[in-house]
């Protein structure tokens, strides 16, 4: 859904936007006069949870009956109470936006991701409340994607290598490193059977060395020291800083072609052709599960596209104007301080314009108008790789339609 970035008030979403901030207002005034009673005297009460969590799930369903919820008794007299998108990143604003409107209530905190569980917690918890025992024999490796992600394998000779399998592993990650850590920086969680002993044997001798393992105990620390590892490598400096343009107004440094539509990402779906000038942002806008502007910037910026369709691609005048038309956006952009032009890139009735940006809504008005400048057609819209904004849309002309 549409969230973060509506600017125009007669916009229909813009409306809507404004019904749920009222109902998630409402949400938080039943929250203190009738589901903290409820929760105070859940001991007391016959049902008393389960009375606390009907009224729970029937008040934030009039926000969204997407979004999921949790609360915990951390001691007597402390708790914590989570709204999260469980597995759709795109209501991820929303929960946010939840948790944000929270008022201030003795002992309680509210969290916008789940924690991350202590061991013995996890097991009780996957074996009473998930339905599943974890096996004791669990171990795991974590793996550089080579964009900035990591991917997971566990090992498990209870495990099959099967969906059901998978599942449960995914599962017990996002237990042990809580769902922030879990969402921003795994990428692929994979299940194997443990190598035999003859394969473990065979490949000592020909020298070949597998994955490090560990045990499950380790597995936060050492996703921890994978994203601190990243993050120190990721420049100081603002894209903007790193990246140029050459004479002709392209970037042609890292160039992938696609030869299937992409149909995990419904703003680029027909997007064949990619050119950009940083190398780990290609490969994570092409390779990467989900793709989190934070896991490639510090400073934060925001890695976004402009679509425009249709158009002549192929016309001598078109690829005249195209070239025209990056240099005017990278201009305009760094003109103001707010970002650069990062790549190019066409489908076959469509360009494609990569950015990277500093200030969404001051850079709206810019590309609004060198849009209109170069009379793009009406199909022109800002969009954005994020997995969590990947509904989010801004027209870049008067009478934009969703692109969606």
């Amino acid at each position: 859904m549409r969230w973060q970035y509506l600017f125009d008030k007669e916009d229909p979403d813009f409306k809507i936007k404004e019904e749920k901030l009222k109902r998630i207002r409402n949400f938080w005034i039943a929250f203190e006069k009738i589901c903290l009673p409820i929760w105070d005297s859940r001991h007391e009460q016959e049902g008393g949870l389960n009375n606390f969590a009907s009224w729970v799930q029937k008040q934030l369903n009039l926000v969204d009956e997407k979004l999921l919820w949790e609360a915990h008794e951390i001691d007597d007299n402390n708790f914590y109470f989570a709204v999260t998108a469980g597995n759709d990143e795109t209501k991820q604003m929303l929960a946010e936006a939840v948790i944000h409107s929270a008022p201030e209530f003795e002992g309680w905190r509210f969290l916008k991701y789940l924690p991350a569980h202590e061991m013995d917690e996890l097991f009780h918890y996957c074996k009473d409340f998930v339905g599943f025992e974890v096996p004791h024999d669990l171990n795991v490796s974590c793996a550089d994607t080579g964009w900035n992600r990591i991917d997971l394998t566990f090992f498990s000779k209870q495990f099959s290598e099967d969906i059901e399998s998978i599942d449960k592993c995914i599962r017990i990650s996002k237990y042990a490193l809580g769902e922030e850590l879990f969402e921003r920086w795994v990428d692929r969680v994979m299940m194997s059977k443990p190598p035999s002993s003859t394969s473990k044997f065979f490949n000592k001798v020909i020298g070949k060395s597998g994955s490090q393992t560990f045990d499950l105990s380790q597995l936060k620390a050492e996703c921890e020291r994978m994203k601190q590892s990243y993050l120190a490598g990721l420049p100081e400096k603002f894209v903007s800083d790193l990246v140029t343009l050459d004479d002709s107004g392209e970037l042609s440094n890292w160039t992938v072609t696609r030869d299937t539509e992409d149909e995990s990402h419904p703003g680029r779906k027909e997007r064949l052709f990619y050119s950009m000038k940083i190398q780990s942002i290609l490969f994570a806008v092409m390779n990467a599960l989900y793709f989190h502007s934070q896991c490639h910037s510090t400073l934060g910026e925001k890695f976004c596209y402009i679509k425009s369709m249709p158009f002549d691609y192929d016309s001598e005048y078109a690829q005249t104007k195209r070239s025209e038309f990056h240099s005017a956006l990278d201009g305009g952009l760094r003109n103001e301080n707010l970002g650069c032009v990062l790549g190019v890139g066409a489908g076959l009735t469509s360009i494609f314009v990569d950015l990277v940006l500093k200030d969404i809504e001051r850079a709206v008005p810019i590309l609004q108008s060198i849009v209109r400048k170069y009379a793009l057609p009406e199909g022109t819209w800002l969009l954005f790789y994020d997995s969590h904004l990947c509904d989010e849309w801004v027209g870049l002309t008067p009478h934009a339609k969703s692109p969606f």
